[in-house]
């Protein structure tokens, strides 16, 4: 059975839609919280965290990392989709899943530096490492964002450093 043009694009049209409610104030909260957890750790330029890899580079300057290595994960993923492309039948295949977990994993080290510099468990950071698993994605993230919610508005939070 085919399906009509009209359909697609109000199929299209909703999708749209719900990834601009959805997507845009999240988007917004999550670069107010990463704000706020840069300025935390006292690193230039704050304000880096409404620019996704640069926000991302200023959280590795502040964990005692040199930028460039924001490169790893990239390229890690870059490889990924481009030996696997998106598409149908696609999206789930073993080649995605390892590169989009290595590059979770790596993520996972540096988010666990980040919550070691506050006093806090690395526990929330170690979810990271299930992003490339098609099934725990957005419970991962969902699980990073709190940890870092607690950092960017709890009361009284010091930043100790990396040790």
């Amino acid at each position: 059975m085919a399906v009509s043009p009209h359909a697609m694009v109000w199929v299209f049209g909703i999708m749209l839609i719900a990834m601009v409610v959805v997507g845009v104030p999240t988007y917004i909260y999550a670069a107010i919280v990463f704000y706020r957890v840069l300025k935390n750790t006292g690193v230039s330029k704050p304000w880096a965290a409404w620019i996704p890899f640069y926000g991302m580079i200023k959280m590795l300057n502040a964990i005692g990392m040199r930028g460039w290595w924001i490169l790893l994960p990239t390229v890690i993923s870059l490889i990924g989709v481009g030996i696997s492309p998106p598409g149908i039948g696609h999206s789930f295949t073993w080649v995605t899943i390892l590169t989009g977990t290595l590059s979770g994993i790596i993520l996972a080290v540096w988010y666990a530096k980040l919550f070691r510099g506050f006093g806090m468990s690395p526990v929330y950071a170690y979810f990271y490492a299930g992003v490339g698993i098609p099934v725990l994605n957005l419970i991962c993230i969902i699980v990073v964002f709190v940890g870092l919610s607690i950092i960017a508005f709890r009361k009284g939070v010091v930043w100790w450093g990396v040790r």
